[in-house]
Formats: C-alpha cells, sequence, structure tokens
C-alpha cells in the first residue's frame, strides 16, 4: 500500500481516486480448476493489455521479489509485446535505499537486473508453473522472454537514474559516477545521442 501511495505522491497528475488492478486479488491464479483451459491466467495477458499500464513494485529493489514469480514476468512480457506502458514503484524506504545505491553503486543495480532469468520464475503451484512457462515458450520463447523482460527492466532503470541525476546540483550531477554509468547504459540501449550529451556533460567537467 505504501508503495502505491509513493507512486501517486511521484505522479501528482493523476487523480487521488486513481485505481489500481491488483493482479493478486482479482486473478484466481490457480490451475486447479475442473476446466484448466478456463482459468483466469489464460487471460493475464488480455489484462495486461487491456489496462495498457503496467507499475512493478521493485522490492527489495536489489532482488525484487515479482522477477522470481512466473506470473509477473508474464504480465512484464505481456506489457512489453503491447507496448503498454510500464514503470517501477517502491515503498518510500525502499525508494530512499535505492536513490542512494543509485548513485553510489549503479551499476551493481544493474547487473543484478540483468541476472533475471524466466526459466527460474516460480508459482506456489507447480502446475501454474509449468502452465505459464509452456505458454510463454510455445508464443515466444523462453530466452526472446528474457530479452523482453531485460528490455523493460533496462529503460526503467534508465529512467530511475535520470530522475536522480536531475535531482542534483549542477557540480555534483556533471562529477558523478551516476552520469557515467548511465551514459553508457543509453548507449547500450542505442541511445547515442542521449549517451553523447551525458558522456560530455561529465568529460566538460572533468577538464
Amino acid at each position: 500500500v505504501d508503495a502505491l501511495r509513493q507512486y501517486l505522491r511521484l505522479h501528482p497528475e493523476l487523480p487521488p481516486d486513481t485505481k489500481f488492478w491488483v493482479c493478486d486479488f482479482v486473478i484466481r491464479q490457480s490451475t486447479r480448476q475442473l476446466d484448466v483451459t478456463m482459468n483466469d491466467v489464460k487471460r493475464l495477458g488480455d489484462c495486461v493489455r487491456a489496462v495498457g499500464h503496467t507499475v512493478l513494485i521493485m522490492e527489495p529493489f536489489y532482488n525484487p521479489k515479482p522477477l522470481r514469480r512466473a506470473y509477473c514476468i508474464k504480465e512484464v512480457f505481456h506489457t512489453q509485446a503491447s507496448g503498454a506502458r510500464f514503470e517501477v514503484v517502491m515503498s518510500a524506504e525502499q525508494q530512499a535505499a535505492f536513490e542512494v545505491a543509485l548513485v553510489d553503486d549503479f551499476n551493481s543495480i544493474a547487473k543484478k537486473l540483468s541476472e533475471v532469468n524466466v526459466r527460474n520464475a516460480e508459482c506456489r503451484n507447480p502446475k501454474d508453473t509449468e502452465q505459464i512457462l509452456g505458454e510463454l515458450e510455445r508464443e515466444v520463447g523462453l530466452t526472446e522472454c528474457n530479452k523482453a523482460v531485460f528490455g523493460l527492466l533496462r529503460g526503467a532503470l534508465a529512467e530511475q537514474g535520470r530522475a536522480a541525476l536531475d535531482r542534483m546540483e549542477p557540480a555534483e550531477r556533471a562529477t558523478s559516477v551516476l552520469i557515467v554509468a548511465l551514459g553508457v547504459l543509453r548507449r547500450d540501449q542505442g541511445d547515442l545521442d542521449g549517451a553523447e550529451a551525458l558522456l560530455r556533460e561529465a568529460l566538460e567537467a572533468r577538464r
């Protein structure tokens, strides 16, 4: 709940009565129904596309639990596949720790997120895990699914890094470790103009 309140604080443009569709509360996450082909998990991709905006609760930020859950991995994949908006959010306490880590150890966060592996995702019920991973393998292949999930996470990390950089004083910003790490990340994402601007700013400050 605190993470959702934090999201609204960070997005003052949203109305205070914004509704959140929380899959844990509205999706029957089980294959133990009489007709497995009709259970709600089969409709999860449709739900993600219909909502059009996914907010991942990234807690703890250094090893997010949702990224170890097959249901959540499936939601992130369908977010990418449908072109829906994707963001991450944390509780106020985790956000504060994350922002410190962004500045002091950006590369370790990026490395940790790169270790997400769809094949290791699980559900409480092994049959659910088998169904979800089997579906992803048939639809796109688990290797490609990994790439899609990692791409979204890396984009979200870049956005968080940019926001942290914007909060710095100009002198601190230009000489921070974060500006170089973010420039390299932009380069790896293919944003060469964005990378050049950040790295030139860092270079000028060091002359």
